[in-house]
């Protein structure tokens, strides 16, 4: 018995490699190689905004120098969700110039614009354009941008940053607003993880529970035929057992998905 049972697992575990091998491959083979960049619109908040009542004025300065209205902050993450490093130099450039052209809707008036936080080497060139200047850019490494602008209040503007997809080659760019789902705190351990070790992990965890669930079925069957002379409540209870060891190996379903 324990033979065989050595025998069953070494088999499983080959075939589950077998499967797990082709299933890398192919998505080696034909996955999107495109450069993906994703500009998230964490918050847009007024500053000066007016009083309800008609006799109270107030005026705002920004910086104790510079007369505002109509003044907006807002805070963006911009960062590479795709799968593919973005080159910013050299002879491998994915980029079609030496920096990455931003572009800011023109119906802003810009007071302030600054990168307040970065996990990668990153550079903001100001002057008569905005424009980020690195040497790569990994998979899941990402830039905070905070900008001050006064914006018309007759108005509603929809895409503030944007970037041009043609400014990089085979570039993808996907504009979403910041949602409470997106913190980390509700992130999935194995969301953490590079893409493609998450996409083996999933798919090595749903062959493992398919696997699994077959391999009990047919033993029930064994089980019942073996044992004709099980009673009907010593079945039921049988196969509420198997469910609930069913779900527990279905577990890390909800753990990935």
């Amino acid at each position: 018995m324990v033979k065989k049972l050595l025998n069953w697992t070494w088999k499983f575990i080959v075939s589950v490699s077998v499967i797990i091998g082709l299933i890398a491959a192919w998505n080696e083979l034909f996955s999107n190689e495109d450069i993906q960049i994703e500009i998230k619109n964490i918050s847009s908040v007024e500053l000066t905004k007016a009083p309800t009542d008609k006799n109270i004025s107030v005026s705002y300065l920004f910086s104790d120098s510079i007369p505002i209205e109509n003044f907006w902050k807002f805070n963006f993450k911009i960062y590479n969700s795709g799968n593919t490093t973005v080159i910013g130099s050299g002879n491998q450039s994915s980029i079609i110039n030496d920096a990455l052209p931003l572009s800011i809707n023109d119906q802003l008036s810009i007071v302030s614009i600054a990168v307040t936080n970065a996990n990668f080497p990153v550079k903001l060139r100001t002057g008569k354009s905005y424009e980020l200047s690195f040497e790569q850019w990994k998979p899941s490494e990402f830039l905070e941008m905070e900008i001050y602008a006064e914006m018309p209040s007759s108005i509603e503007i929809k895409k503030i940053l944007t970037i041009n997809e043609r400014e990089i080659i085979n570039g993808k760019i996907d504009y979403s607003q910041y949602d409470l789902k997106d913190s980390p705190e509700n992130l999935k351990l194995i969301d953490k993880l590079p893409n493609n070790l998450q996409f083996i992990i999933k798919w090595l965890i749903v062959i493992t529970i398919i696997i699994m669930t077959i391999l009990t079925a047919v033993g029930i069957r064994k089980e019942f035929k073996k044992n004709q002379e099980w009673n009907v409540g010593t079945k039921f209870f049988t196969l509420v057992f198997v469910m609930l060891i069913t779900a527990v190996f279905a577990t890390p379903l909800l753990w990935i998905f």
